[in-house]
């Protein structure tokens, strides 16, 4: 795949992304049994381009502390490590120990 179908393809699934915050949870659920997959192929095919894509997204949402806890796991799954000691840190004490 060339790397702007690639661009083009990530950029669908970045604009799905956004509206994760405000989407019903049969939306959200969709979301990550069927499209991360495809984003996760697309982000292997051409990192760079989908790390910046997702960066950009989460930059330019106009509600980033919102979209921010969905973000994480996408950006690792993705294969953005950068997000996973933010994420981690950001864990409350008592889901580390396995209470929530």
């Amino acid at each position: 795949m060339a790397r702007r179908q690639v661009g083009d393809e990530v950029q669908t699934y970045c604009d799905k992304i956004a509206l994760l915050p405000t989407t019903r949870d049969e939306g959200v659920l969709y979301f990550f049994r069927e499209d991360l997959s495809k984003l996760v192929h697309a982000a292997a095919l051409q990192p760079p381009v989908a790390h910046l894509a997702l960066k950009k997204t989460l930059e330019e949402h106009p509600q980033k502390k919102l979209l921010e806890p969905w973000m994480a796991p996408i950006q690792i799954a993705c294969g953005d490590f950068s997000t996973l000691m933010p994420a981690w840190e950001n864990l409350s004490p008592r889901v580390l120990q396995g209470r929530d």
